[in-house]
């Protein structure tokens, strides 16, 4: 019914579809960003998961390589704490990467 996320104490998630969708999503951002496309996300609109996901795209690229720092950006860009499922998309998001 679920997968344990050992990074995040007691949580259990049936997230694989959500890591397989940002395998694709993160190479598909990457290509437009590095052609010239902007993304732009207003603050009012952000939810939980789409904060997780951003914060789990700076990981992906290497730009943050630790995920408590991820974690910490992005609570402080978002001036709100991440809920643990939130957080455990961050802490993988390095697995995401192509091979």
């Amino acid at each position: 019914d679920g997968i344990r996320d050992d990074l995040v104490t007691g949580v259990q998630t049936c997230a694989l579809p959500i890591y397989e969708w940002c395998r694709s999503f993160f190479v598909e951002l990457n290509s437009l960003l590095s052609s010239g496309h902007r993304a732009i996300v207003h603050a009012e609109e952000v939810s939980d998961q789409l904060v997780s996901i951003m914060g789990a795209y700076l990981r992906w690229l290497g730009v943050v390589k630790e995920p408590t720092e991820a974690v910490t950006l992005i609570e402080r860009l978002t001036n709100r704490a991440l809920e643990p499922t939130s957080r455990s998309l961050i802490f993988r998001a390095h697995e995401f990467r192509p091979s």
